[in-house]
């Protein structure tokens, strides 16, 4: 146990269950009566918090921000980054369903789950017994019970989709440019390819996008490689190069001198300094 926290307790996926398309990683449950401010970077699972007593606010990087409180529930789509903190009332009881899987993004797509979905206490009874269920049988279980955890992991996820369906197809639209967007930051991509793909026109995405996000797509996508990169730069031992190849970049001259344009040094500068 933390030694700020009052309670914290999580199982993990045993790697005898092998890997499925989707399936639950962690199931967490913590109280916390302390003060807190923690951030998570391009998160690797797809995050289902379930607020279950007191307080908490949550920050996406696109500028986005959603308190919660009792009974509340907030899905972070996966390689999100994010950021919470307890509020004045340092104190919250809650649960972390993590899910990983071979295809998670793709499912993610289809359902409509490839932007933050805030769901409050009066829509998410059933969500929360569900989830409490499936910790359950998570920590009770053996790997006979594989198929109902991935039985209920989908459940869960096509009711928080029932959800998010509310949302208007203009809003679904721009959430999957976004999403489109983020995941080709190598590649020959343009925003009028994307456009084609969505079926509309350029200047419809452009205008729409930037009502949306306050940018235009091309802006978004360079700053989301901007964050990318300091991102790999500070949490991996990738060498410059590679880094470079990654995000797009026809060599890592080209990459390490636009770096040093919004960073203020090098990418082996800023390496020294906030290598972890």
């Amino acid at each position: 146990m933390c030694s700020d926290l009052s309670l914290y307790r999580a199982r993990y996926w045993y790697s005898s269950y092998r890997e499925w398309p989707v399936y639950p990683f962690c199931w967490e449950e913590a109280i916390r009566r302390n003060k807190i401010c923690f951030s998570g970077m391009n998160s690797p699972y797809m995050l289902i918090n379930l607020i279950l007593d007191g307080n908490i606010i949550y920050e996406i990087s696109d500028g986005r921000c959603f308190q919660l409180s009792q009974g509340d529930l907030l899905v972070i789509p996966e390689h999100s980054n994010y950021q919470f903190s307890t509020t004045s009332v340092p104190y919250y009881h809650k649960i972390v369903l993590e899910l990983k899987g071979t295809i998670l993004q793709n499912i993610s797509e289809e359902l409509c789950l490839m932007q933050p979905v805030c769901i409050k206490r009066e829509n998410a009874e059933t969500l929360h017994d569900n989830i409490m269920e499936l910790g359950r049988r998570f920590f009770d279980g053996e790997e006979s019970d594989v198929p109902d955890l991935l039985g209920m992991t989908w459940k869960i996820l096509t009711q928080i989709s029932a959800q998010a369906g509310e949302e208007s197809e203009e809003q679904k639209l721009m959430a999957l440019a976004r999403s489109h967007l983020e995941h080709n930051v190598s590649g020959k991509f343009t925003v009028a390819l994307l456009a084609k793909k969505l079926g509309i026109s350029h200047s419809t995405l452009t205008s729409r996008f930037r009502a949306h996000y306050g940018v235009s797509p091309q802006q978004y996508r360079i700053n989301y490689r901007k964050q990318q990169a300091t991102y790999l730069l500070a949490n991996t031992s990738m060498v410059i190069k590679e880094i470079a190849c990654r995000l797009g970049y026809a060599n890592q001259l080209y990459f390490s001198n636009d770096f040093k344009k919004y960073s203020g040094m090098s990418p082996k500068k800023f390496r020294e300094i906030h290598f972890h």
